[in-house]
């Protein structure tokens, strides 16, 4: 079989099965540029985000972007999610299930702080409902003294 999609390079392949019963249903075959790889690599790595702090929902960092572009972080979308770049509250996109914000050329702080969904609502649910608690149980407490009070006087 010859491959001539590598472009000026001509290189003939021969494949063998261990499993006789094997068919290729289509002949498509990819090649990487291992050097190209590499270099794109080193590309991302001196553009990668520094990490200043983080905590259970929100995480802090620095970075120098070279040209305008879209910065991907490998955490699930959410609507959630809040990006601030240089303090500046900023669109969050969905890249393929993942958050990405445009940013700018030159340094930047950016801060991504993660608040669920209803997370509001619970904690005024929450209050209300310790507050009823704490209510009926002091108005349990003052009608059994009250009942107390009035077994001992013998009403």
């Amino acid at each position: 079989m010859i491959l001539k999609t590598l472009g000026w390079k001509k290189i003939n392949v021969t494949i063998q099965f261990l499993v006789t019963e094997t068919q290729l249903t289509q002949n498509m075959f990819y090649a990487l540029d291992v050097a190209k790889f590499e270099q794109r690599i080193q590309q991302i790595k001196a553009e990668s985000i520094e990490v200043m702090s983080w905590t259970d929902t929100s995480i802090k960092g620095k970075i120098n972007v070279t040209k305008p572009d879209m910065l991907f972080f490998s955490i699930p979308f959410d609507n959630g999610w809040r990006v601030e770049i240089d303090g500046e509250s900023v669109p969050v996109s969905k890249l393929g299930g993942f958050i990405g914000v445009n940013v700018e050329h030159g340094q930047h702080i950016v801060e991504l702080h993660y608040k669920p969904k209803g997370f509001n609502l619970g904690v005024v649910i929450s209050i209300f409902s310790l507050f009823t608690f704490g209510l009926l149980s002091f108005l349990d407490l003052v009608k059994k003294k009250t009942l107390k009070i009035k077994w001992d006087k013998g009403i």
